[in-house]
């Protein structure tokens, strides 16, 4: 005799069935979800552990690798801000690279009428070798010519406006020193402190020092216009602009690349530091070196600033 199955208890049961059947459906789409999510999740930290890195960013890193010595390299990207750098806040000896600093409180001084460029600024040869003694850059193309073959003692004397462009274009220590004198060693280093550029340290007892992060800043400064003035800023360019001492950071560049920059070097120290101004991209570039082989270093200077050339041009 079949059973009869009442209508009350058929139509719960039904209902608790589909509600299982229910849940059994979500929790097979809830743990579909979770077992995808796993891989993709994994997928995600192996595409991120394996990213490529910037090839400019490989090259400066790698830049060290085969040098003789110590070098410290900041290379910043004047339009995306981007930067690369080794060594950067390595302290190193300036040569010639204080005469960065000595220019711009030159400008200043000139903008608050604290001097003028007619003013005549002079000393005796024998006198400034002595104080140069400490201090001497290989690439002064100018000073000893000052001196007759003799020997004999010379009065050396240049304007404001002639000693800033030999300090400049051709290294000239005479006209660096008869600057930095006239503007006072210790009124220079407190404006680089008040500027921000801390690190350029004119006052250090074994000599002058620099990092390469902080001469980029300088040159970032005075390449937005930020330098004293705007025009103080455009006079500063143009001086470094007519650089003449080229061995290092233009040397393999197109003849139409503007590049505005500053040479150092004294015994094993070669450095170049300047902005250059390419088709597509605007750039600060500070190699600072110490090495045991010099004319290297200078080659080595030269080749990196190439490929870093050709690097920032071909990517944008």
């Amino acid at each position: 005799m079949p059973v009869k199955i009442s209508k009350f208890i058929a139509l719960p049961a039904l209902l608790l069935i589909l509600l299982f059947i229910s849940y059994i459906l979500v929790n097979i789409k809830s743990h579909k979800a979770n077992f995808e999510n796993f891989f993709l999740g994994s997928q995600n930290l192996f595409e991120e552990l394996t990213r490529i890195k910037d090839p400019l960013e490989n090259l400066v890193e790698e830049t060290p690798q085969n040098f003789n010595g110590n070098m410290a390299i900041f290379v910043k990207d004047l339009k995306t801000a981007k930067t690369y750098q080794v060594n950067a806040d390595q302290k190193f000896s300036s040569a010639s690279l204080y005469k960065l600093a000595v220019m711009y409180k030159a400008y200043d001084s000139l903008a608050k009428n604290e001097i003028n460029m007619d003013e005549i600024l002079s000393g005796e040869s024998t006198d400034l070798d002595r104080i140069l003694s400490g201090v001497q850059d290989d690439t002064d193309l100018n000073s000893q010519q000052a001196v007759s073959s003799d020997n004999q003692n010379q009065t050396i004397a240049y304007s404001v406006s002639k000693a800033l462009r030999l300090m400049i274009t051709i290294s000239d220590n005479y006209s660096a020193l008869l600057l930095a004198q006239r503007l006072n060693w210790p009124e220079i280093n407190n404006l680089m402190q008040k500027e921000g550029f801390g690190d350029i340290d004119l006052l250090n007892q074994d000599g002058p020092t620099v990092t390469a992060r902080t001469i980029g800043a300088l040159l970032e400064k005075i390449y937005r216009n930020q330098a004293v003035s705007p025009q103080s800023s455009e006079a500063m360019k143009q001086l470094l602009f007519d650089q003449q001492i080229n061995d290092r950071i233009p040397k393999y560049l197109p003849e139409d690349i503007k590049v505005a920059h500053k040479t150092g070097e004294l015994d094993s120290i070669r450095h170049d530091a300047g902005i250059v101004l390419s088709k597509k991209s605007h750039y600060i570039f500070v190699f600072l070196t110490d090495s045991p082989q010099p004319l290297d270093a200078s080659e080595k200077i030269a080749v990196l600033s190439k490929q870093i050339f050709d690097e920032l041009e071909q990517n944008k």
